[in-house]
């Protein structure tokens, strides 16, 4: 998605004055936008399903039939289809070109949790209370059920490999299952809390819900994260910008390890994440951002996510763009588990804080395409241009570079009002300081508190047929091209 960018529409967003829209609605948590056959598809919670044309954002078909949908559709090219994993327990198939439901599953199970389905080969995965299914993507018939004995809290991921389905259960429990069959390969609990919410100091609980699980294929493994307390944001405060230092806390304290590499084959850690809790919130730590796994034209891969190291003041700002290498051959001189800091508009030298800058109780989510990292924050998208990984050697006081790329605010007053929604300078927030460069696309014009309004959670970018799509906090969907 190269660069330079321009505003192609918006949807459920702005009018055309950068105001807010009549009728516009929030959308639910972690709700990404799907494309295929010409046109966007997006979950919208009691109102069903809505399908765009890409070419303008207008509205192809609305789905009312569906019940609540609070997970990501999924699309199947080869039957045209787009698989709806409804919160009352059925799986339907919609006719891609105009909504109609075209064959349906029931679990006889229900959850209101985000739970996308997944397409792979003739069959789609979906979870759905405490079981995980196959069904045939044509005849809607179920292939295999796996019963994992606890309400299932993520939505299934798939590793082509090991012909595997992974997914992780309310008891914290993480299972992978044959696809061949659906019989259970593994089934391990590589934490030391047990399920349930850690709210603000709680040591012995965690949580998976919110998060999916990510397998990097090269390795054979599966990531999997778990929801940390409040106070873990202080156990290590500075946090440590040396690897052997991180890992040698975590060693001495497993509760507070947040992400587990498990190897698709056994279920065994096959080592020591250096990644720190964190994610978004004011007193409670809701679940943040996932792994991405990035493959290169090598053959690596190494894990691209929010790292912790150093602090301006205390615990909650310690947060920056990291890699995290998943062997010991990728980048000489580092392990599996070490990280790498990323440089973010920031000089990694004495503490200075970048603008824009990333807080451990702000952690963006985070996407990546080709060599574009981004960042979905409450109040703005995040974006910069991977540059040169192997002359850096990614220590604190040498980050992997970097290239500035336009970043996208929520609302914003720094420049008069344009369709072009582009400002070609340093952008700044309605309503607050912060500051997002060297350019910005702003979503609304003097609106400084829509996020709270339409609040559902954090915002996220997808990319797909070259188009830049980002998701806002309140419900808004822009293309950027």
């Amino acid at each position: 998605m190269a660069t330079p960018w321009r505003w192609k529409w918006a949807w459920n967003g702005p009018d055309a004055n950068g105001g807010i829209v009549p009728g516009k609605f929030a959308l639910p948590r972690n709700v990404q936008p799907v494309t295929g056959g010409g046109r966007v598809y997006i979950a919208a919670g009691a109102r069903g399903v809505y399908a765009l044309n890409d070419s303008d954002g207008s509205q192809a078909w609305l789905s009312t039939a569906v019940g609540t949908v609070n997970s990501t559709v999924a699309y199947d090219a080869a039957t045209q289809s787009v698989f709806v994993a409804s919160s009352n327990g059925t799986l339907y198939k919609l006719n891609a070109a105009n909504g109609a439901i075209a064959g349906q599953f029931s679990s006889g199970q229900n959850s209101s949790l985000p739970l996308p389905p997944a397409v792979i080969a003739d069959r789609v995965f979906f979870s759905m209370g405490n079981n995980v299914y196959a069904i045939n993507k044509s005849s809607m018939a179920q292939i295999w059920s796996y019963n994992a004995g606890a309400a299932v809290h993520t939505p299934p991921a798939y590793s082509p490999s090991r012909d595997r389905v992974v997914v992780v259960t309310a008891d914290l429990y993480v299972h992978a299952i044959n696809n061949s069959n659906g019989t259970q390969a593994w089934r391990v609990k590589p934490t030391t809390r047990n399920g349930g919410d850690p709210g603000q100091s709680s040591t012995t609980l965690g949580e998976a819900q919110y998060g999916w699980p990510v397998i990097a294929e090269v390795h054979g493994l599966a990531l999997v994260k778990y929801r940390l307390e409040w106070e873990a944001l202080w156990t290590w405060s500075p946090w440590p910008t040396d690897n052997a230092t991180i890992r040698s806390n975590l060693q001495s304290q497993p509760n507070q390890q947040a992400i587990f590499a498990l190897s698709l084959d056994d279920g065994s850690t096959a080592f020591i994440s250096n990644l720190g809790g964190g994610g978004w919130g004011d007193g409670v730590i809701p679940m943040g951002p996932q792994p991405v796994v990035k493959p290169f034209s090598d053959g690596t891969e190494v894990v691209y996510t929010v790292i912790r190291g150093s602090s301006l003041y205390d615990g909650r700002w310690d947060s920056k763009f990291g890699e995290m290498l998943l062997d010991s051959t990728t980048v000489a001189g580092f392990g599996a588990g070490d990280v790498r800091f990323i440089y973010y508009d920031w000089t990694g030298q004495n503490n200075a804080w970048p603008n824009p800058y990333l807080l451990t109780d702000e952690q963006p989510f985070v996407s990546m395409a080709g060599d574009y990292l981004f960042g979905g924050h409450w109040m703005a998208g995040y974006a910069t241009k991977m540059g040169d990984r192997i002359n850096h050697s990614g220590l604190f006081s040498d980050p992997i570079s970097t290239t500035p790329v336009p970043q996208i605010v929520n609302s914003s007053t720094t420049c008069a009002f344009s369709p072009s929604h582009y400002c070609a300078t340093e952008t700044f927030q309605d309503g607050d300081t912060r500051g997002y460069g060297p350019t910005a696309f702003y979503i609304y014009y003097n609106q400084p508190g829509v996020y709270d309004q339409y609040w559902s959670g954090y915002a996220g970018w997808v990319v797909s047929n070259n188009t830049l799509y980002f998701v806002s906090t309140d419900g808004a969907i822009v293309a950027l091209e």
